[in-house]
């Protein structure tokens, strides 16, 4: 008796868009899983002692955006000088889209850093941090100080 042997339906993922390239997101800034505090939680943090000091959006909203690398930080103020680089790109987005990337783009290729630089989460030693995808996919805050290598990619909203 000779059987079809049937491959199990294979789910398309997509991979990272390639630093430069255009891409949309959409993200509900209303979902409890979009809320900043929440945001912590679902990082292993415990919120405690916490602030968010950005701006209230609310509603869903799509936006187009792109990947960009900005090379090596020099100065002993990387994050300011880092953002400056990227400001030159497009806009720095509200750190909740590192939500809607995720959820669009849920396997890291592996490449590097994907940073949000929206330093809105005040930890509960007054140092600013600003959400981030690791290396290895996971999401993570990271402090402003921190060094930036070439590897790093930074997610910029773009007006196309």
């Amino acid at each position: 008796m000779n059987q079809e042997k049937r491959r199990p339906d294979i789910a398309i993922v997509q991979t990272y868009p390639a630093v430069g390239e255009a891409f949309e997101l959409t993200i509900d800034f209303d979902a409890p899983e979009n809320q900043p505090l929440e945001m912590l939680k679902r990082d292993s943090y415990n919120p405690e002692g916490w602030n968010y000091t950005g701006k209230k959006v609310t509603g869903k909203h799509t936006r187009r955006f792109k990947l960009v690398q900005v090379g090596y930080s020099v100065t002993f103020a990387p994050f300011a000088e880092v953002r400056q680089k990227i400001v030159s790109h497009g806009e720095v987005p509200e750190g909740q889209w590192r939500q809607a990337f995720k959820a669009t783009y849920p396997i890291h290729d592996g490449k590097g850093a994907v940073n949000v630089l929206d330093s809105s989460w005040v930890d509960s030693n007054g140092e600013a941090r600003f959400p981030y995808i690791e290396t290895l996919g996971l999401s993570s805050f990271s402090l402003t100080r921190r060094i930036f290598t070439e590897q790093c990619r930074y997610l910029v909203a773009i007006h196309e």
